[in-house]
């Protein structure tokens, strides 16, 4: 009732039912999309999605930036090492600048551009953290890296939309780690 009709919110920082709270509040995402200058050496993420509503996702990263290359929704995904490929060259990258998720459908264009002979680092987010008593897992380890970059000065191109990020939540599971839903 509080939130369909008085259009009363709760804070950002309020703990869920299920213990969990937003890892970004929208003051940090807002302060940090900004135009700056990078500087750093490139690095590319790539999150492939295979149709429904997701995007394939390209994203570059410095020391200072991230922003989105592009977007794009296509069931075939035999098309992302060929873009994979062409940022690559265009940016001229090093291979193990490129970082892929390779769970799921992510995996075939993983091994496609190996059988090419480029050697990008596979991502698998359920993997172990490298901190195991700080994180439950990767993914908990890359997000709460993200936040920390953010909050050190990270900036996000303000011509993209990072309003998703408001969506990611975390808690500390009965070991103290952080845990991302």
């Amino acid at each position: 009732f509080d939130i369909l009709f008085a259009c009363e919110f709760p804070p950002e920082d309020m703990i869920d039912e299920r213990g969990y709270v937003r890892l970004f509040t929208t003051d940090e995402v807002q302060t940090s999309t900004r135009t700056v200058e990078p500087f750093g050496e490139q690095r590319l993420g790539v999150d492939i999605a295979e149709g429904g509503g997701d995007y394939n996702a390209f994203v570059i990263r410095t020391a200072n930036y991230a922003g989105l290359l592009m977007k794009y929704r296509n069931q075939d995904t035999m098309l992302i090492p060929g873009h994979i490929i062409s940022i690559h060259r265009e940016l001229e990258m090093r291979d193990e600048n490129i970082f892929m998720d390779t769970i799921g459908v992510g995996k075939g264009p993983y091994d496609r551009l190996a059988e090419q002979k480029y050697s990008p680092t596979s991502v698998k987010y359920s993997e172990k953290a490298d901190d195991e008593v700080q994180f439950a897992n990767l993914k908990a380890e890359c997000f709460w890296r993200l936040k920390q970059w953010i909050n050190t000065g990270g900036c996000l191109d303000p011509d993209d939309d990072w309003k998703q990020l408001l969506d990611i939540k975390y808690r500390v599971d009965s070991s103290g780690r952080i845990q991302i839903i």
